[in-house]
């Protein structure tokens, strides 16, 4: 792999003989690229506890991959099952060179971790990330976990990203997965929501019930409730839209509403595997949605989910009927 330097990356599982590059290389990030977010006691807390030991330690119970620019330590990460379990994963220690840090090694770093069998297998993913690394792993597809974009007792935030997991040979670079939306998020979501929606806005003037006429404070709104999780929709690592899951989790009917792929991002079955995430997070059964009568392509994608139709309709003007399902 070439970075943006052109400098040539090549990856491979950790050895034993790595361990004091590696040290190294992670004191060296605390001290010239986290001391700007954190306090000096911090900072030394944290050269103290991860030192050798606590490396080999690391690579007892994870996969540790290292990342060399000939014969030079460029970066490591690694991942492992999370407190054990087969289907919930972390990504822990993940580092680069100060000096190559914006050339792409990070994003490469993650793109092979998301090739390793404890990731494939995972329905979701977990990392702490540093108050500096955050917005980078965002980036990457992790949302907030539990929509809190808060600090944890060790000044972490703690990020998830929800996947389906993959059996038999390693996941494409176009996976579909799911991250939870915060607050902050409602410009970014408006925008993709009135870009999705502008078409069918234009087919069926149906201005007073069209996500595409909504306005942004709506969306502002939908993110505050507590019965509501928004979900970006990503396609490896691209934004490819957003769906809004509504769980009152009183026994009541989950909701789906809205659901919408950006138009560049269509026929790839995007929306088919968002749904199945979702409901692996929220439970198979007990769902509700509406969708357009006239639009036989989405009524097609539910009923294949397993949504039968109600019985129930209500026309919104000559043009445009909503169609009801269950499931």
């Amino acid at each position: 792999m070439k970075l943006k330097n052109q400098l040539e990356i090549t990856a491979r599982p950790w050895e034993e003989k790595d361990t004091k590059a590696a040290v190294s290389l992670i004191h060296r990030n605390f001290r010239e690229v986290n001391s700007k977010d954190y306090s000096e006691e911090t900072i030394k807390k944290l050269l103290a506890s991860h030192d050798e030991a606590w490396f080999r330690n690391l690579a007892s119970f994870s996969h540790v991959f290292t990342f060399w620019a000939r014969e030079q330590l460029g970066g490591v990460g690694s991942i492992a099952g999370y407190w054990g379990s087969v289907t919930e994963s972390i990504l822990l220690t993940v580092f680069v060179l100060p000096e190559l840090h914006g050339q792409g090694l990070g994003r490469y770093i993650i793109q092979t971790l998301e090739q390793d069998p404890f990731f494939l297998r995972a329905k979701r993913v977990e990392i702490p990330a540093s108050v500096t690394a955050v917005d980078f792993y965002r980036k990457m597809g992790y949302g907030y976990k539990d929509g809190f974009p808060g600090l944890d007792e060790e000044q972490h935030y703690r990020l998830e990203k929800f996947k389906l997991p993959t059996k038999g040979a390693p996941a494409p670079s176009g996976e579909v997965s799911l991250c939870r939306a915060v607050p902050r998020d409602a410009k970014e979501l408006h925008a993709m929501q009135v870009a999705a929606f502008r078409g069918l806005l234009e087919k069926y003037q149906d201005y007073s019930t069209s996500p595409a006429s909504e306005g942004v404070e709506k969306v502002a709104l939908r993110l505050r409730q507590e019965s509501t999780c928004y979900y970006f929709i990503y396609l490896g690592d691209q934004r490819a839209g957003a769906l809004r899951v509504v769980d009152q989790k009183n026994g009541s009917r989950k909701r789906i509403s809205p659901l919408f792929v950006l138009p560049k991002f269509r026929r790839q079955g995007i929306a088919q595997k968002a749904i199945q995430i979702c409901e692996a997070i929220h439970g198979e059964q007990h769902w509700e949605l509406d969708t357009i009568l006239q639009e036989p392509g989405n009524c097609r994608l539910y009923e294949k989910m397993g949504y039968r139709k109600t019985g129930g309709t209500k026309a919104i003007n000559e043009n445009m009927t909503l169609v009801f399902y269950e499931k």
